[in-house]
């Protein structure tokens, strides 16, 4: 599908911002991407959590369910490249619609997903759940203070 492709390029080639040294360029590099990203990237994240948490007809659709967690969880991987050198100010601003949407998933079970029989390999919700908790972490290192009013 069209959209995963998109976001797995994407995530492919922002991951680099978590591993380069800081400096003005890179920070200028990350400025250039949010400033064409972090809005549909926020608007991507709440559509297609609310497709999955809330539309009954998707619940017994395997494949689109597995197509809408992938896409997930690669819009997630790009949330915590985008927020892995400092937490920009669009994110803490909109960090309410993130979280709700992170705690739905993290509840989010459908057992047309789940195979009893595979014990080694993770299922998409568990990948997207693991991609969750990753950006909460990140989160929880960084920047205690904005993030504390969305903890349990």
């Amino acid at each position: 599908d069209v959209v995963n492709g998109v976001l797995v390029s994407a995530n492919s080639i922002l991951k680099r911002f978590r591993y380069v040294q800081r400096s003005d360029a890179l920070y200028a590099d990350i400025l250039y991407v949010l400033q064409r990203l972090q809005e549909p990237l926020t608007q991507l994240f709440t559509s297609v959590t609310s497709q999955i948490v809330d539309n009954v007809a998707l619940a017994n659709n395997a494949p689109e369910l597995t197509s809408r967690l992938a896409a997930l969880r690669s819009i997630n991987r790009i949330f915590y490249s985008l927020n892995y050198q400092d937490l920009p100010e669009y994110f803490e601003d909109h960090m309410g619609e993130w979280m709700a949407g992170f705690a739905k998933l993290l509840v989010y079970k459908n057992p047309i997903l789940v195979d009893e029989d595979e014990e080694m390999q993770p299922g998409p919700i568990d990948s997207l759940q693991v991609s969750v908790v990753q950006n909460l972490n990140l989160y929880g290192n960084k920047d205690e203070e904005p993030f504390i009013p969305y903890l349990p």
